[in-house]
């Protein structure tokens, strides 16, 4: 018996080595702007790690780290469904639910680095009208 706990522990410390290495490693990649923080792969990664850490977490009886990592996974699982649901009009996983993504509050999309790519021309500023050059005219 004490061989199998030995082995299931060391499962769990394993699941939770690769949880922390691949979360730390998708958190790299979005700041080093590999990848963006709305990309299907960095929710899946991100998603997967917590999962794993939760594992790892529970087997040591870590509940507050459990819950938080449990909580990364649910939002990790209604971002793929919102995701979902804009590619293709609903989510089979969720359902069927609806999940309308709100706009910017920002005037920035996402995946767009510059407000100024992200607001229409209609909306921009004008450029400012020029006086008129009144020193040229002639009074005679």
């Amino acid at each position: 018996m004490g061989d199998m706990q030995a082995s299931a522990t060391s499962a769990a410390t394993a699941a939770g080595w690769v949880g922390a290495l691949s979360t730390a490693a998708a958190y790299l990649l979005v700041a080093r702007r590999v990848i963006e923080p709305d990309a299907q792969v960095f929710r899946v990664i991100n998603m997967l790690g917590g999962a794993l850490l939760a594992v790892s977490a529970a087997a040591s009886g870590a509940w507050p780290s459990v819950t938080s990592n449990f909580v990364r996974v649910l939002i990790g699982v209604q971002a793929l469904c919102r995701g979902a649901a804009q590619r293709t009009n609903g989510c089979w996983p969720c359902g069927g639910m609806s999940f309308a993504a709100p706009r910017s509050r920002t005037g920035v999309e996402p995946g767009t680095r510059s407000l100024r790519r992200a607001v229409p021309t209609a909306v921009r500023p004008a450029a400012r009208a020029q006086p008129p050059n009144t020193a040229s005219t002639s009074l005679s």
